[in-house]
């Protein structure tokens, strides 16, 4: 009787996992979203199961998980849709999350769409008048926000979001790019950084900048060495800003590409109180094809300091594919996390994320898009991968990886 009854069968294992909403500020605590709708199974089934998260946004599953691991896509209105590959209980607690769940227990973190952030913020608006010169850049950021906080614009308007009901404080920059004889310089001329500080409130703000009459903070130029994986790299970028927002301190205003894939950069900084705003040092060398290696360094960089340690992207097949065909991947790095990006119409719309177990061989496979939502014009999507290592964790939740390599976009039709 035992035995016709399968006996031998493994029992399945519970599997409890959280769904998230990332928070707007670098001090909140996620919060639970209730009613989310998780996905989840092997990538090749036509009907995976399905789950509702509860009030506390969690939700358990159950799975065979011997016949091996399950991709998890978790979905909400609002929210961009993320999928966690290769799931299963071994692979869960050899990464422990972050958020204070249990180590067994694999937290699921959506991010807001735009236009959820605009409808939790208050707007920034205004117009920047009297440059100090034509066509010059200006980039303004707000203090305090994780995203919407930035706008880059060379026109004569700027718009972007602010924290609501909380103090906070704006830093500009203007720029352009300078003209060099030299193929192998770039620069930038730096006419000024400046700040506004502004109190707690509830109703957006209006601010007309006049360029030409603000009050012009410090700054300072530091001098760094950069050292490339190797010469494919034709450029070389660099800032120093805030790992809680997109408030940007400094630019780069000289690149020159020297010998054996280095690069010798200048840098001027704004000098200024920052608050509880965390500054790191961010390097990236961009190829030809787009592909980007990243290099972030906490802290601002100390003159004359040299940064090296960058890793290669990994390199996508190319080959005509749709969302339901393998992936060839190459030179992935061995034991790196895994993030890839599906864009449509330059919107981010389907996040899919691995720790260090993430890419096993050289092909992958996307879950079926099931529950994701798409454009009815939208046929052909763009697609990243990044390898992402060495994670700083930014406590109250969170982190940041100070080696990220992203591949070249690749196109894919939707079916």
């Amino acid at each position: 009787m035992a035995s016709c009854g399968g006996a031998d069968a493994p029992p399945p294992e519970s599997l409890i996992l959280w769904v998230l909403e990332e928070p707007l500020t670098p001090d909140a605590a996620p919060t639970p979203l209730a009613n989310a709708t998780v996905v989840y199974g092997a990538t090749t089934e036509t009907s995976p199961p399905r789950a509702t998260t509860a009030a506390d946004g969690s939700t358990r599953i159950t799975r065979d998980f011997a016949a091996g691991a399950v991709f998890v896509t978790a979905i909400s209105p609002e929210h961009t849709v993320v999928s966690m590959l290769e799931v299963s209980p071994e692979n869960v607690r050899a990464h422990p999350n972050g958020y204070g769940k249990p180590a067994g227990d694999l937290v699921v973190v959506l991010p807001r769409t735009d236009r959820a952030i605009g409808a939790a913020t208050l707007g920034v608006r205004g117009t920047l008048d009297r440059r100090h010169a034509p066509r010059t850049t200006v980039d303004l950021a707000a203090s305090g926000i994780r995203r919407g906080g930035a706008a880059v614009t060379t026109g004569r308007d700027y718009a972007f979001r602010a924290a609501r009901a909380r103090p906070f404080f704006v830093l500009g920059h203007e720029y352009r790019e300078a003209p060099l004889p030299q193929a192998a310089v770039r620069a930038n001329e730096h006419f000024g950084a400046f700040r506004f500080d502004f109190g707690a409130r509830e109703d957006d703000v209006t601010q007309s900048v006049d360029l030409s009459a603000v009050t012009p903070l410090p700054t300072r130029e530091i001098r760094l060495r950069v050292n490339g994986p190797d010469v494919s790299f034709g450029d070389a970028a660099a800032t120093i800003e805030s790992m809680d927002s997109g408030l940007l301190a400094g630019l780069v205003t000289r690149s020159e590409a020297t010998t054996g894939g280095a690069f010798d950069l200048r840098l001027v900084v704004a000098e200024t109180d920052f608050g509880a705003e965390r500054l790191a040092t961010r390097v990236v060398l961009s190829r030809a094809d787009g592909s980007r290696s990243i290099r972030t360094e906490p802290g601002v960089g100390s003159d004359g300091a040299s940064i090296g340690d960058f890793l290669a992207p990994p390199t996508v097949v190319e080959r005509s594919r749709s969302l339901a065909d393998p992936i060839d991947v190459r030179d992935f790095p061995s034991g790196a996390d895994l993030r890839v990006e599906v864009y449509a119409g330059n919107q981010l719309f389907w996040i899919m994320r691995a720790p260090a177990w993430g890419l096993r061989g050289t092909t992958l496979s996307l879950p079926p898009p099931l529950g994701v939502e798409f454009n009815a014009d939208v046929q052909v999507f763009a697609l990243s991968l990044a390898a992402e290592q060495d994670a700083v964790p930014l406590p109250p939740y969170g982190s940041a990886h100070r080696r990220v390599a992203v591949s070249a976009d690749v196109l894919v039709r939707r079916r």
